[in-house]
């Protein structure tokens, strides 16, 4: 029933991405609220639950947006993986451990986007990698760290 839940947000936080924040662009990169979201659950949830609302939520983004079929499914459980399997190795101080667990989100899912794009489209520049990284990395976090705390409340009383 939690695993239900946790969808159901991750499709609202989804629907709320891709209506408002895709539309408005900082900087040139929009935020990944959905990254955010997987980070945040990664750290909240045991394994089991974390991967299979990984797994759902890529695909139903993949639906949703549908570029590359299958990028966001490996980008979402890449990310799920490693920040389960490096949560008990890091120094748990609550913002600087959500601000490096998001920021390493948003590596996996631009090199996986990158390499993606090299393969089936174009060629990406190291430079414009680097800059959209920098981009999505910040946003991401200040995103990430603006609804981190209120989060972790939310997913303790489920």
């Amino acid at each position: 029933m939690k695993n239900i839940i946790y969808i159901l947000a991750g499709l609202f936080i989804l629907i709320a991405e891709i209506a408002v924040t895709n539309k408005f662009p900082i900087f040139g990169a929009t935020p990944d609220l959905l990254l955010v979201y997987i980070v945040i659950l990664s750290r909240n949830t045991d394994a089991k639950s974390n991967f299979i609302v990984a797994a759902a939520l890529g695909f139903i983004k993949d639906i949703l947006i549908g570029l590359r079929f299958g990028a966001n499914i490996i980008i979402f459980c890449a990310v799920a993986f490693v920040i389960r399997f490096t949560k008990d190795k890091i120094f748990e101080y609550r913002y600087l451990y959500a601000s490096v667990m998001i920021a390493l989100g948003t590596i996996i899912q631009v090199s996986v986007q990158a390499g993606v794009s090299q393969i089936f489209f174009s060629s990406v520049s190291f430079s414009a990698f680097m800059i959209l990284l920098a981009k999505k990395a910040i946003l991401n976090c200040i995103f990430g760290l603006l609804i981190y705390e209120p989060a972790c409340n939310a997913f303790e009383k489920i």
